[in-house]
């Protein structure tokens, strides 16, 4: 019963692919080299969004009633559609496109939403994400930049990932009087 897809990854969980089960109770996600699973039950889901990778991958953002929200990386557009409609007829919800950015721009706005720190652009579509639970550190180095690190562990040295980002915050206008 219900839509169960292969060799999705969960954005915040390096390297690692799972399955992902969107069921009458809610959804579901099993990592593969760990077994761990995550579930969210029907009745903490606050929405559902759905953004392209380009033309043959999806993420499907789930929000929480709570705010915090976790993505699921790997879904084909196909995917999503079939997502959509079986959100419609069984858990009453819809997933709302998350329109994205590859502008090229590299400026926006940073929004605190739940868990996540997400980048919007100067039109307000998502940049990108970063979830601030792998934020292992952030340093003030000028008065208009910050350095993030983020969290490594063993299984991520095989693989190539981002350890820090340097984020440039122009400095406030002062109110006219």
């Amino acid at each position: 019963d219900g839509l169960q897809f292969h060799k999705i990854s969960m954005a915040n969980h390096t390297g690692s692919f799972g399955t992902l089960k969107i069921h009458a109770g809610g959804i579901s996600y099993k990592n593969k080299s760990d077994g761990k699973v995550v579930h969210v039950k029907k009745e903490n889901l606050a929405k559902l969004a759905a953004s392209a990778m380009g033309p043959l991958s999806s993420v499907l953002t789930v929000i929480l009633s709570n705010g915090d929200s976790e993505r699921y990386v790997g879904l084909k557009p196909e995917d999503v559609e079939r997502v959509k409609s079986y959100c419609a007829e069984t858990l009453q919800c819809t997933v709302d496109p998350e329109p994205t950015s590859a502008g090229g721009m590299h400026f926006g706005k940073a929004v605190v939403a739940g868990n996540v720190l997400k980048m919007l652009d100067a039109e307000g579509k998502l940049m990108f994400t970063i979830p601030i639970g792998d934020v292992s550190r952030v340093d003030h180095l000028t008065e208009q930049n910050l350095d993030l690190q983020f969290q490594t562990d063993e299984a991520s040295s095989k693989t190539t990932l981002l350890t820090a980002m340097r984020l440039t915050v122009p400095p406030v206008a002062e109110p006219s009087a």
